[in-house]
């Protein structure tokens, strides 16, 4: 929660990702209410001391904040022809990979099912804040490439040796 906090104080749309700390907490723990309780005072934490830092400076925190309006204006991405055709085969292999991942989840441990759906929940947050935030820019995607580079490489590793995976 602490770490979220800070990333959120420099790019704040990042504060979205505190959503995977209660998921994986019940994905891959049993209840303890000292880790939830621990997970929001960390949240809190660097805004406090944000706050109390403007408080002793005699400045209004209002000063922090002036740019927050520019969350919620969508600001264009141009995309060139190479980008877009790496985001289409990126998006074709994130469909293959997901097909063999759906196929294979049953022969995985539960660890690594638990691990593999926690990353999914990290990929769609993402996906979502870019699309939900209209602030968001494209930084936001590369958020993204944790998750699919434990799938790509799961797939890789796991595929059959044929031609079309020996050219992908």
């Amino acid at each position: 929660g602490f770490l979220v906090a800070l990333a959120s104080l420099i790019y704040f749309q990042a504060i979205v990702f505190f959503l995977l700390i209660p998921v994986g907490l019940v994905l891959l723990r049993t209840f303890n209410w000292r880790e939830w309780a621990y997970a929001f005072i960390g949240l809190a934490l660097p805004y406090i001391f944000l706050v109390s830092g403007y408080f002793m400076m005699d400045t209004p925190v209002s000063e922090y904040f002036p740019g927050m309006s520019d969350i919620f204006v969508r600001h264009g991405q141009p995309f060139n022809i190479m980008q877009l055709v790496s985001w289409v085969f990126i998006l074709g292999m994130l469909i293959y990979a997901s097909y063999f991942m759906v196929v294979t989840i049953d022969s995985m441990k539960i660890h690594g099912r638990k691990v593999f759906i926690l990353l999914l929940w990290l990929f769609l947050v993402s996906v979502a804040t870019y699309f939900a935030i209209p602030g968001a820019g494209i930084e936001m995607l590369s958020f993204t490439a944790i998750p699919l580079s434990f799938l790509f490489s799961h797939f890789y590793f796991r595929c059959p040796r044929n031609w079309i995976n020996e050219i992908l």
